[in-house]
């Protein structure tokens, strides 16, 4: 994903590409999948126009239990972190941090890229650098800040 937004700050197309294959170590993840799925949706993406700032997003599982992928246009789900900072001790007697914890939950709502990867789609989510929480802006200017 940081590479995807820095190439849109650059002016360029965007794409990020992520594979959903659980705890498993690079080593042990089937990627024959990948390949098809990279090349479809990079044919249909580089053709296109798309605004400013603007990435895609798109995570695809291991194994589409469909038989052949099927997309799903989403929006951004929520994922539930749940991290911790673990202090561990060098064998100098240095003490050093660790960050870990347990894998992020994700929301399973229908439409939302957590929620159709769940379901074994291909998830393609639009993502936008503004953050701006546009529908606060009216509310925010009527509080008493002068």
């Amino acid at each position: 994903m940081t590479a995807a937004l820095e190439a849109t700050i650059w002016d360029m197309k965007g794409i990020a590409f992520s594979i959903d294959a659980g705890e498993k170590s690079a080593k042990a993840i089937d990627f024959s999948i990948t390949q098809e799925i990279v090349s479809h949706v990079l044919q249909i993406f580089l053709p296109q126009e798309i605004p400013p700032y603007t990435i895609l997003n798109v995570n695809f599982p291991e194994f589409p239990p469909h038989g052949k992928p099927v997309y799903r246009v989403t929006r951004q789900g929520d994922r539930i972190y749940r991290d911790e900072l673990i202090r561990r001790v060098d064998p100098f007697g240095r003490p050093y941090y660790w960050f870990g914890g347990l894998p992020p939950n994700s929301d399973f709502e229908p439409g939302t890229d957590c929620g159709e990867l769940s379901r074994g789609f291909v998830s393609i989510t639009p993502i936008d650098l503004d953050l701006t929480a546009h529908d606060q802006l009216s509310k925010l200017e009527n509080w008493n800040w002068n």
